[in-house]
Order: C-alpha cells, then structure tokens, then sequence
C-alpha cells in the first residue's frame, strides 16, 4: 500500500492532471491540467477504493479540501501532487501531513506517514547589512509616488521605473577565494528597518550581502494547528566565517562611500559604523543585519537517503508527492534566487511529464551550422 497523500486547502480548483499546492492563483507555464490551491493547511493521510476495470480492489490517494474548518471535499488526482509553498511552508506543510521525524511527531500528535530526518533543516539565506546616508541632492527616490510620475510611468520613464537597487556589485573580499563571496546592492533613497520605516530625507544606502553562507538554520513545527506559524530560526553567522566576510563587506561599502563621484552625493552619516574597526563594523552588523528574502534548502533534493527529496523532486517514502520551490536547492545560489527558482520549476515541469531536457546549445550547434 503507498502513502500516498490527500491535501487539504481553504479552496479548491480541481482539474485533470497534477495538483498544484500553492498560495497563488498563478497558472504554471508548461503544465497541462494543472489547479492552483491557496492557503493550503495541512495533507492527511488517506485512501481512495476503487476497483478498474477488469481488476482487482486496489488503493487510490485522495485529496481532501477545507473550504471552511466545517465543510471538506474530496478529489482524486489522476497523477501526483506537487507542493510549492517556499522555503519556510513547504516543510511545515509536510510535517503538518505526517512527514518528519517519529518524536517530534509523536510530540505535535501527528500521525506519521513517512519517516524524513532532514526536513526543515539545511535553511539558508543570504544575510544583509550596510551603511545609509544622508544627502543634499533631490533626486532620490524619496516622494517618488506622486500623480505626475504615475503618468510618465505610463510612457515607461521616470523615477518609478526605477527597480530602486539600481547598481550592484558581485567582489572578493580576499584574496584566494573561487568566486565572489560578497554582492552589493545600492539603491537611491533611505534603506532602513527593511524598508518598512518611510524615508522623511533625501538619502542613499547600500547593502553588503554574505553569497555562500556555512550557517545553517532550521525551520519547525511548534503546533499542530495549521493556522499556527512555523518556527524559523536563521541563526545568521553562526559560522565565524560569514561574520568575517559580511564586516568585510561592509568595509568595502565604506571604503566605496569615500570615493567620488559618490562622495560627492552624501551630506552626512545616517546608519554607518562608529569607525573602521571590526569591533564597530561588527557591532553595526550585528544590529542592522537584515534577511535578503533568499531562503532555500529546507526541503534539500539529492542523491543520498536522508534527503528530503530525490534528484526528480519526489518525497523519499511517499508515492505522488513532489516539491516544486527554493526549499529544494541543496545550497544557495551565488546571487538572486529568482531566476534558479524559474529554472528549476522549467526543469521540473519536464520530469513530470516525463520529457527529456533540450540538448544544450554550444559547440555541437556551432559545429553543425559550420
């Protein structure tokens, strides 16, 4: 008999094919069949009889709606369930649904489906910190929201076409390394408290972010109500090394500052280290560090048996289940996690319909146009 699992949602749209378990209402470019499910709560464990033709009594999954805490409804997917709820719901999603680790199962009184020892583990993010300034010039993005610019939006100018990180940066911060370990990002207007504090002066800020942290986080269940929110825990510079590179970093956004022509366009110090020493730079990183919404790997795909997925996306002991997100990178990526994650949902949407990737273009192709 497979584990195979129901899903439960506050909506539902069911459609032929796949099942996708998500928070949008989005399509999913290059599937056929395939429903989008908002605020999906929990996957329970479950069976459908049912007996084809000319067979015998067999086992089918079933997937069960919440539409309301009171009212269910019960839909057969005629292939598998994909999940793609993000780094931090993905995992909370399965264990919710029986999949994790026997004790702390036993202690949420979950039901076990199938044993996972990694899942929620392996979290890591791209940790943040930089310097704000103050500045004499009006062309900041401060007030930026006004009717005026609303019309020259429109024609496709003005200050609200700006993507505000306007200029970035990938560097070493020693000698030796591989590969960058640091990117900048610089923006024309007040960055501060995650940019949940408007600006009231004209300023600009820029942030130094760690691109291959060794720290490693945690995301958990601490209910089993599903409204419940899931415990994250990022333990940013855990590892000695991330705290090294970031007061590098911000060292280097110091040292930036001072040049011209940027110089020129600060008028003074808004949230910078009290000096150059490590023991300010450290202290500013400390209390100003902030997440660069780049969390993955708390659902880690690989080729060995205590991976929560396989190398085809596939829940380890559970038939019809993949998870389709950043949570299955096994590490994060040396930039934006954006684009990969496309990459990725592309790459997945071939393995479950089973159609081999495109040949890759190069010297082959090349060769042959010769």
């Amino acid at each position: 008999m497979s584990n195979a699992l129901p899903i439960v949602s506050k909506w539902a749209m069911p459609l032929a094919g796949a099942t996708h378990v998500n928070q949008t209402d989005r399509p999913t470019r290059g599937l056929q069949g395939v429903g989008s499910l908002a605020s999906v709560v929990a996957i329970k464990d479950g069976f459908t009889k049912y007996t084809p033709v000319g067979g015998t009594l067999e086992l089918r999954a079933a997937i069960a709606f919440a539409l309301e805490r009171d009212q269910n409804l019960t839909y057969d997917p005629e292939t598998e369930v994909i999940v793609s709820c993000g780094a931090y719901d993905s995992p909370k999603l399965l264990v919710l649904s029986g999949i994790g680790r026997p004790e702390e199962l036993e202690l949420l009184q979950i039901e076990p489906v199938a044993e996972c020892p990694e899942i929620g583990a392996n979290l890591q993010d791209h940790p943040n910190a930089g310097c704000v300034w103050l500045s004499d010039r009006e062309d900041s993005l401060l007030g930026a929201l006004n009717d005026e610019n609303l019309v020259r939006f429109q024609r496709g100018e003005g200050p609200l076409t700006s993507n505000v990180a306007e200029v970035g940066a990938f560097l070493r911060t020693r000698e030796g390394l591989e590969a960058p370990d640091i990117q900048l990002h610089f923006a024309a207007a007040m960055f501060a408290a995650e940019g949940l504090v408007p600006a009231d002066a004209h300023g600009l800020a820029c942030g130094a972010c760690v691109l291959k942290p060794r720290s490693r986080g945690y995301v958990a269940v601490g209910s089993p109500d599903p409204t419940a929110k899931p415990i994250i825990v990022h333990n940013y510079y855990d590892d000695p090394d991330d705290l090294r590179t970031a007061i590098d970093g911000v060292r280097v956004v110091l040292e930036i500052a001072r040049c011209s022509p940027l110089a020129e366009c600060i008028s003074g110090p808004l949230f910078v280290p009290a000096s150059d020493s490590d023991a300010d730079i450290e202290a500013h990183v400390r209390a100003t560090t902030q997440t660069l919404y780049h969390p993955v790997g708390t659902c880690r795909m690989g080729s060995d048996e205590t991976s929560v997925l396989d190398t085809d996306l596939r829940v380890r002991g559970v038939e019809g289940l993949r998870v389709v997100d950043a949570s299955v990178m096994p590490t994060v990526p040396r930039g934006n996690t954006n684009a990969p994650t496309i990459a990725l949902a592309e790459r997945a949407a071939d393995l479950i319909r089973g159609v081999e990737p495109l040949a890759p273009a190069g010297p082959k192709a090349a060769a042959t146009t010769a």
